[in-house]
This record gives C-alpha cells, structure tokens and sequence, in this order.
C-alpha cells in the first residue's frame, strides 16, 4: 500500500511576489537619514559567520508588549559566490540560519550546468522575463538561487516605518557590490521607499525557524506571472535554495512563468483585483488578454470546478468509490481544459486510494505512481511510502 501525505495546502501558502524588473541606478539614492554607506563604519569582524557586528533596534512604543524582542542586522559578505547575504531577523531565527546546512557548508549546495535554459529579455507589456533558449521538459529544474535580503516578518509590523527603511537601507549597504545590484535591479512599483517597493514587489514568503520572513531571490524574482503558468517553485530551507522546474514542457522562445495567485480557481476579474492591489500591474496574461468569450468560458469552468472540488473534498468519506472515480475523472479534464496543472496532484492521490478501495489495482497504481512523480518534483525527495 502507498500512503501519500496530502501537502497542497502547504505548497500553496507561499507563492512568489514579483512583477516586471526595471534598471538599477548606477548611484545609490539613500534616504536622507542615511548620508553615507553605512559599511565605512561598521566594526568588521574576524573569524565569526557574519562579515559586521550586528545592529538591533526594537520595537515602537506602540507595541511595548514586545519590548524585549530585538530585530537585529545579520550580514556576510561570503554567501552565494560572493554576492552576499543580509538578514534583519531576531537572534534566535539568525542562529536557525547560521546553523543551515546552505550557510555552513556552501559546498554541499546542488548546481545546475553553467549553461542556463533561459536567458533574460526584456518582452514588450511584460518588462524583463526570462525566456527558455531551448525545450525544457515537464520535471526539469529551471534555476536554482539563493536569497540575498531576508526580513522577519514581525519587523514589519511592530517597527516604526523609519526603522524599517533604516534597518533595510543598512542591510543592503553592508552587501558586496554583486549583491547590492542584485536586489536593486528588480522590479519597483513606485509604492515608496525602494528598498521597500523591492520587498513589495518581488519578496517571497519564506519560514526560517519555523518563523514567518519574506526574502529577496532575484533570479526567481525575474518570473513574471501568468494566472495559467508553465512553471512551479520550492524553498530547500537547509540548503537555502529556491527551485524553479516545469510544469509542462517549455518551448525554446516561450516566456518562462508562475502564478501569484494563492487560489487558481477564482474567476477572472478577481485575480485581476488581487494583481493590481497587491502588484500594481494589469494582468494581461493568456487567459486574462483573451477574448471576452474565452475569458467568461473560463470563468463558468472554474465555477464547474469549485463546486465540483467542494462535492469530492467535503463528502469524499461519504461518497461511493465509483462515483469518487467519476467525479476525479472528470476534475482531471476540467484542469486539462482550463490549463491548470498543478491542482492536479491532489486528485492522483485521491484516485489512488479510491480505484484502491474498489480493488482495480492497476489504476490504483497508475495514479498513486502519477502522485508520487508529481510530489517528488514538487518538494524535491520523495514523499512516496511503500
């Protein structure tokens, strides 16, 4: 027997926050406060894991609960090939990051060849993308990066926005050239402070320690979305590193994307809503830049969908196992027909158990097999128990 961990609600609480990439200043533009790069006098330290001697600040006299808590500036100039690393978290997710197997042994971090699959271009309505320079199949890894700015997110909340600008203004400063170009190259939406429209715009929701963070990738940033990607990620936390892989397979000269929708069932004008709240763009993605009776076509199928998942989720217990069958065989052509790939994981595990159940054992094990290549490319090991 296969026992299969359903691991969507998981997968799906993080999803990328990026939009189109702009060009970098060629001089850093500081906030008045911050009259000079901050790294000419920071006390460097010899032989410790972080390059600078921490600075912490604490929170605002609003929150004075939490008077004891100190976010504090971790930076080392050593990770990633020199380009660098800067996190403001408290001491104790500092150690937890420390103490990653990413951080103490770099060595160790798995790499693709020296050749990308895709190249960078900037596309008409889309800003920079990366594009796939040959066929990459269903499965295979895209990119592999490393953060280069991670920010606890309890920092945003119980900082003064000054402290906020400051602490992250710092950060970036005490980063290597490499490093500083990296994450001010991104995408801004004009939401303010840069440092801060760079987090808004392109930051990924991350756990360190078991502790919410978002940080800054800047090659998965460079992923423009689409509400019907080719391409899915995850976060190796011990190793520190975000992977990229195909959905499908990928065309030479097709724009490589993911969705930053949590919810890829909800209907077009809601996505549309959520994209210009959160992103400030207007999607205009394959499904979205359709025509009106595509786009309503969709939205209908998606309303089939919702019901339908509600039915098999909700009473899935209760249902007899052909019916189950029935109603997953006919979820499994609604994805297909509205180009929705990766919801489709939870319905292999679901028709594994219940062709199981009836006893035909040799569907039973084509979708458990299908659940497990599909996990497996979704978390990186396998999660398949015989």
């Amino acid at each position: 027997m296969f026992s299969l961990p359903l691991l969507t609600a998981w997968l799906l609480s993080t999803y990328p926050l990026t939009v189109h990439a702009s060009t970098c200043p060629t001089k850093p533009v500081l906030p008045p406060w911050l009259s000079s790069p901050w790294t000419e006098s920071a006390e460097i330290l010899e032989n410790r894991p972080w390059t600078y001697e921490p600075e912490c600040v604490g929170p605002s006299w609003k929150h004075a609960e939490f008077k004891d808590v100190r976010f504090c500036v971790f930076t080392t100039a050593h990770f990633h090939e020199g380009r660098g690393l800067a996190v403001i978290t408290t001491p104790d997710a500092a150690d937890s990051i420390f103490l990653s197997t990413g951080f103490m042994a770099p060595e160790s971090r798995p790499r693709l060849p020296d050749v990308p699959a895709w190249e960078e271009k900037n596309l008409p309505g889309r800003g920079m993308a990366l594009v796939a320079n040959r066929t990459i199949k269903t499965g295979e890894i895209i990119l592999m990066d490393q953060p280069v700015l991670i920010v606890v997110r309890e920092a945003y909340r119980l900082l003064t926005e000054v402290d906020q600008e400051m602490l992250q203004w710092k950060a970036l400063l005490r980063l290597p050239e490499a490093g500083r170009k990296a994450a001010r190259g991104l995408a801004k939406a004009g939401l303010g402070d840069e440092i801060m429209d760079v987090m808004q715009t392109n930051g990924f929701a991350q756990a360190y320690g078991g502790v919410g963070h978002v940080h800054l990738v800047p090659q998965g940033a460079r992923i423009n979305h689409d509400c019907r990607p080719n391409a899915y990620y995850r976060y190796d936390e011990d190793m520190m590193t975000h992977v990229v892989w195909a959905l499908r397979d990928i065309e030479a000269g097709e724009e490589i994307t993911h969705s930053y929708i949590h919810d890829p069932d909800v209907p077009s004008q809601k996505r549309k809503q959520v994209l210009r709240d959160t992103w400030a763009f207007e999607c205009n993605c394959s499904i979205c830049g359709a025509s009106k009776n595509k786009v309503e076509e969709s939205d209908q199928r998606l309303e089939i969908i919702r019901r339908q998942k509600d039915r098999l989720f909700i009473s899935a217990g209760e249902q007899k196992k052909p019916n189950m069958t029935a109603s997953i065989e006919e979820l499994l052509q609604l994805y297909d027909d509205e180009g929705l790939i990766f919801p489709k994981i939870e319905l292999f595990e679901l028709g594994a158990y219940a062709y199981g159940q009836m006893g035909k054992e040799e569907m039973a094990m084509k979708y458990a097999h299908r659940a497990k290549q599909w996990w497996n490319w979704a978390v990186g090991s396998s999660v398949f128990v015989d």
